[in-house]
């Protein structure tokens, strides 16, 4: 999967520019999509902020374009 590493934090708050529709900088929708990929290769796509609580620790959390 091609994209790039961000903080679970980043995660949340990126999930939440998802839900509003909007960026926050004012350059349009937002149109990124947002994985979490688990220690043993496992993909989930996220589409809550609520999402990123479900993962243990050690998940990388992928946004692409």
């Amino acid at each position: 999967m091609e994209g790039n590493f961000i903080s679970a934090r980043r995660a949340k708050a990126h999930l939440k520019e998802l839900m509003k529709g909007t960026r926050s900088d004012g350059m349009g929708a937002f149109t990124s999509k947002i994985y979490a990929k688990q220690m043993d290769g496992t993909v989930y796509r996220l589409t809550n902020p609520d999402d990123v609580d479900q993962f243990a620790k050690g998940t990388e959390f992928i946004i692409t374009d």
